[in-house]
């Protein structure tokens, strides 16, 4: 359950995102995966202003600090990348 007003919803979202120490990013996305056993991930780096140096430093303390460890969260993806038969959208 969501608490109401701009508060609420400002926890909400920020329950959403991943952010942090590299071990706190790691507790964030083990708990989803146990949740979810998703096997993807979208992570963003640069947010507003931030200067590029920045960015780049904290996705490489999480390339070097992160993700070995999460490697080990489980196997490879549950899926091929590449579709048997393509969805009916893409047949031309």
């Amino acid at each position: 359950m969501v608490a109401e007003g701009a508060d609420g919803l400002t926890d909400f979202f920020m329950e959403l995102q991943v952010y942090g120490t590299p071990q706190q990013c790691y507790d964030r996305i083990a708990h989803i995966y146990e949740q979810s056993h998703c096997c993807a991930s979208i992570n963003a780096f640069k947010f507003g202003g931030m200067p590029y140096e920045d960015a780049r430093a904290s996705m490489r303390l999480f390339a070097k600090a992160v993700m070995p460890e999460l490697r080990k969260l489980g196997p490879d993806p549950l899926f091929d990348t590449e579709p048997a038969t393509p969805p009916a959208f893409m047949a031309a």
